[in-house]
């Protein structure tokens, strides 16, 4: 296994929170400092993890730490990847990158010159059924790809009703929901699809302070010519559904009251329309979590000085897309991308 990896976490807040609970639970890495700007996160860290609590993120850099997670707010992102690769740590950054394309290239030009392993949590990468969707894509088993589509609803809860998302509300922080979470169904479909050449995005919110963004519609055309069908929302009713369909069949996810169904049916010329058939269902190894995965996935580059296949470069690809749907809704027109 060799040596125990040491690392700090910039933002304690529940993500930060649940993911020093997971890598302390492992036998090869542990948390061993925490930075948070506000005091209350940090007597959480000394008092419930027995962890020291800092307010200054160049404190930790200079500690004796391997690796820093930086689940912080998305506007502070670049400031802390750019500090992190300048002190030699391996960096596993939350999504979205930045808030703009500038901040993005600079963070690739520092963990670029750094050296230094990074990689983006874009959870849906690293779920079981992800995984088996583009080993099935990859086969050809789909065959040439057509569409594809990922609508998610967070269950968060409009303003409306009476929740505060802190992406809702502070969207100067957050980028607001396009940026903030869609981009996770952005970087989903072009992870099939590739490049997207234009878009057109439509929204709706009941908190009308800021601009923010709460049910998020969208059309991608991919410069491939594979169409996409993006949604996200912060609905109370939570539910998920994506896939891909090609020219030999066509492959599905959706969430039920038994849990998550993958799906797949070949294309071929039946009498049977049928909503479901028995045969549909095809199996992942449920057995892996997708926070498992990204640790996983991530001390691995670490020990074997490995390139990821989500990194900040390729995440500013998402981030120029989920800017370029924000820019639609506003102007309440087709956005075509450059490149």
């Amino acid at each position: 296994m060799g040596k125990i990896l040491k690392g700090g976490v910039i933002g304690f807040g529940n993500m930060g929170q649940g993911f020093t609970k997971m890598i302390n639970s492992r036998s090869d890495a542990k948390i061993t400092i925490v930075c948070n700007r506000g005091k209350e996160k940090l007597d959480i860290a000394r008092k419930d993890y027995g962890l020291y609590g800092t307010h200054s993120a160049e404190e930790l850099l200079n500690s004796d730490i391997d690796f820093v997670i930086i689940t912080s707010n998305s506007y502070a992102h670049r400031d802390q990847v750019v500090m992190a690769a300048e002190k030699g740590k391996h960096i596993l950054c939350e999504k979205p990158i930045s808030l703009n394309l500038k901040e993005a290239d600079e963070m690739i030009e520092a963990v670029e010159k750094a050296g230094v392993v990074n990689v983006v949590n874009y959870t849906l990468r690293f779920t079981p059924h992800y995984k088996k969707i583009k080993e099935m894509v990859d086969s050809g088993a789909i065959g040439k790809i057509l569409s594809c589509w990922s609508s998610r609803s967070r269950g968060s809860g409009l303003y409306s009703g009476g929740s505060k998302h802190r992406a809702i509300v502070e969207p100067e922080e957050s980028g607001g929901w396009i940026i903030h979470h869609a981009c996770h169904n952005v970087d989903f479909m072009m992870s099939f699809a590739g490049h997207v050449k234009d878009v057109y995005c439509a929204t709706q919110s009941t908190f009308h302070e800021k601009d923010s963004e709460e049910i998020i519609w969208a059309i991608m055309n991919f410069k491939d010519g594979a169409i996409g069908m993006m949604g996200d929302s912060v609905l109370n009713l939570r539910y998920e559904s994506l896939g891909v369909s090609g020219e030999k069949g066509t492959i599905c996810l959706d969430y039920t009251e038994k849990g998550k169904v993958l799906r797949f049916r070949k294309e071929e010329a039946i009498d049977n329309f049928a909503f479901a058939r028995p045969g549909d269902i095809i199996q992942a190894d449920e057995k892996s979590d997708a926070a498992e995965n990204l640790f996983n996935h991530f001390f691995d580059c670490i020990r074997n000085d490995k390139k990821s296949h989500i990194d900040i470069r390729e995440a500013k690809a998402s981030l120029g897309v989920s800017i370029a749907l924000k820019q639609s809704s506003v102007e309440k027109k087709i956005v075509s991308l450059q490149g």
